[in-house]
């Protein structure tokens, strides 16, 4: 039994450890990504919001239009407000941006 203990422990810690990237990172992407990016900056998360459906509501049923049409729903979106801290390339003014990220 302890030696199955060990085992699940093991193969849930390898399978954890390879599921973290889609893609296999190097430093010629991080240099393709960062040369083509016309915006760089560092800065603190400071608001996360979920947006599901067409419409941008928060809830989990779809979403009728008038005469009781369904709305076809998009991927669900997720924004979230940074406070910019220092700004390394791009015409950025100080205070917070607003980033969009389909998930």
């Amino acid at each position: 039994m302890k030696k199955l203990i060990i085992i699940i422990f093991a193969l849930s810690c390898w399978i954890g450890a390879y599921s973290q990237s889609q893609i296999p990172w190097n430093d010629g992407m991080i240099k393709y990504i960062l040369d083509r990016s016309p915006f760089i900056f560092e800065g603190v998360v400071i608001d996360t919001m979920y947006y599901n459906g067409v419409t941008g509501l928060c809830n989990l049923i779809q979403e009728r239009v008038s005469k009781g049409k369904f709305l076809i729903p998009i991927k669900p979106l997720t924004a979230v407000k940074v406070q910019i801290i220092h700004v390394f390339r791009g015409d950025l003014n100080p205070g917070t941006v607003e980033l969009l990220v389909t998930i």
